[in-house]
C-alpha cells in the first residue's frame, strides 16, 4: 500500500524541482560561456595564423565545436523544460497561483510596470513592446550556436578554396612535367 504524500512532502519536492531548474539554467549559461570562449579563441587563431592549412584545421575544429555547442544547448534546454513541467505540476497540486497564471495576465502586469511618462522616445516604446513579447533567452543562444556553426562552415570553405587556388600553379606545373 502506497503512502500518501503530505503537503510538507510536496513542498519539499517543489523546492527540489525549483533548485534543479535553477541549476539547469546555471549550467546552460556556464556551458554556453565555455563554448563562446573556445569558439572566440579559435576564431582569433584562424585569422591570426599565416598558414592556410593550419587555418583550415582550426576551422574544422571550430565547426565541430560550434555544432557541439548547439547540441549541448539542446540538451540543456531539454532538462530545463523537464524541470519546468515538474515545477508546474507540483505547484498545481499545492495551489501555488504564480505558476498557473495565464500569459495574458502576466503580459499585462509587465506592460503596466513598463509604462512611464507619455513622453517616452520611440526607441523606448519599441523596446518595451519587445519585452512584453517575452523573448526566450535560451532560444536565442541556440540560434546563435546554429549561426556560429554556419559561419565556421563558410570559413572552412573559404580556406579550402584558398588552399586549392594556392596549389593550382603547382598542379599545373606537375601536369606540364608529366606531358613532357
Amino acid at each position: 500500500m502506497a503512502s500518501r504524500k503530505t503537503k510538507a512532502d510536496r513542498l519539499k519536492e517543489l523546492d527540489i524541482a525549483l533548485e534543479n531548474r535553477a541549476f539547469e539554467i546555471q549550467l546552460f549559461w556556464q556551458r554556453s560561456n565555455y563554448f563562446l570562449v573556445l569558439i572566440t579563441a579559435l576564431g582569433i587563431g584562424a585569422i591570426a595564423v599565416d598558414a592556410n592549412l593550419l587555418a583550415l584545421l582550426i576551422t574544422v575544429f571550430g565547426t565541430i565545436a560550434s555544432f557541439l555547442w548547439f547540441r549541448t544547448n539542446l540538451g540543456s534546454r531539454f532538462w530545463q523544460e523537464s524541470w519546468e513541467v515538474e515545477v508546474n505540476e507540483l505547484a498545481g497540486q499545492l495551489g501555488v497561483r504564480s505558476f498557473e497564471r495565464p500569459m495574458r495576465d502576466i503580459r499585462e502586469q509587465v506592460r503596466s510596470s513598463l509604462k512611464g511618462s507619455k513622453k517616452q522616445s520611440f526607441l523606448r516604446r519599441w523596446v518595451d513592446r519587445q519585452i512584453v513579447k517575452k523573448p526566450s533567452v535560451s532560444y536565442h543562444m541556440i540560434i546563435l550556436s546554429i549561426i556560429s556553426t554556419i559561419v565556421w562552415l563558410f570559413a572552412f570553405l573559404f580556406f579550402s578554396i584558398q588552399i586549392f587556388f594556392d596549389a593550382l600553379p603547382l598542379i599545373n606545373s606537375s601536369i606540364v612535367c608529366l606531358r613532357n
